[in-house]
């Protein structure tokens, strides 16, 4: 069986228009020529909106960033409590990355 590609959450008709409705805010920012360039061809090969595919990507940046923040501040509770690794534990993990487990 085939596998399916992924659609994006919002999916683009006639340009800028989203296929959902959802309240959409203006923002205007200042962008190199080189990555205003490579814009234009990736919308012109895609077919999609330059809109839509910077929405897409500052959607996938702030998801990281956020994910990124959730694990610091869990790791700062952790250690703030005394919750951290054994020596042990620390070896194991650092003969796994250096190849020498066994």
């Amino acid at each position: 069986m085939q596998e399916r590609c992924k659609v994006p959450r919002y999916s683009v008709k006639r340009g800028n228009t989203f296929s959902e409705n959802i309240t959409m805010s203006t923002l205007t920012i200042r962008i190199a020529d080189d990555i205003k360039q490579q814009l234009d061809v990736l919308a012109d090969a895609t077919g999609q909106s330059k809109s839509f595919l910077i929405v897409e990507a500052i959607r996938g940046r702030v998801k990281q960033e956020a994910w990124q923040v959730a694990e610091i501040r869990q790791a700062i509770q952790e250690a703030d409590v005394g919750d951290f690794a054994a020596e042990n534990e620390v070896l194991q993990v650092r003969s796994r990355w250096l190849g020498n487990e066994g």
